[in-house]
């Protein structure tokens, strides 16, 4: 069965607020510079290997994909590194992926700028867990960043990253779950419908759900407490 985009931004919702503070946290908001020929994007001090996802308009309020770009291609060294994620996408039968550009009406942004949720959506299926969005006359282009090291998941952090995506996520359960099992804390679902994150410390995340998928409650068990 065809995966809509709606359906996999709800999966990566969690992940791209993660992704986005990891690298916020470690570069901040300093004066960027980029060379898409050498894959590197200056961030202040902070050099990152990247690669450009594609570009949204703020005109037209459409995405263009990289390899459909005629200044980029298939064959621009800044973007093979992201056509595997392309084809995953293709792989899951998301149709944007197949188009060479498409409006992002109603497409949500992860409350980022327009085109954010597919660049991060493409970013992480090409295995790189941010994207940085660099203005530019009317538009955006979204790079992929590799070089970036996720901090250990913590219990602590993840009511305030739900927070930040509640209204960006179409299935909090949903959105949860994945998340949990992108992340290596063994999501378990419990005879409620709940769900239970495991993490690294030990500590669990109870979190429960109401009928219509959204979150209603999370509560945290310490190791050795009940």
């Amino acid at each position: 069965m065809a995966v809509t985009l709606a359906d996999a931004l709800t999966d990566f919702a969690l992940l791209a607020v993660e992704g986005q503070q990891a690298l916020f946290d470690e570069a901040g908001s300093a004066q960027w510079e980029v060379d898409l020929d050498r894959r590197t994007l200056w961030l202040g001090e902070r050099v990152y290997d990247v690669a450009i996802i594609g570009t949204s308009s703020e005109i037209s309020n459409t995405w263009m994909w990289s390899w459909a770009n005629p200044g980029y291609g298939t064959a621009h060294p800044a973007v093979a590194q992201i056509l595997p994620g392309c084809e995953k996408g293709r792989e899951a039968g998301i149709p944007e992926f197949t188009a060479e550009s498409f409006s992002l009406d109603g497409v949500t942004n992860y409350g980022m700028r327009p085109g954010s949720a597919v660049a991060f959506l493409t970013a992480r299926l090409s295995g790189a867990p941010a994207v940085y969005a660099a203005p530019y006359g009317d538009g955006v282009a979204y790079l992929a960043v590799f070089n970036l090291e996720l901090p250990t998941p913590t219990a602590e952090a993840l009511p305030r990253m739900m927070s930040a995506c509640l209204e960006h996520s179409g299935n909090h359960r949903q959105t949860i779950g994945n998340f949990g099992a992108q992340r290596g804390l063994k999501p378990a679902r419990t005879e409620a419908g709940g769900i239970v994150l495991t993490y690294p410390d030990g500590t669990r995340a109870h979190c429960v759900f109401d009928d219509w998928n959204r979150v209603t409650q999370m509560r945290m068990e310490q190791l050795g407490q009940s």
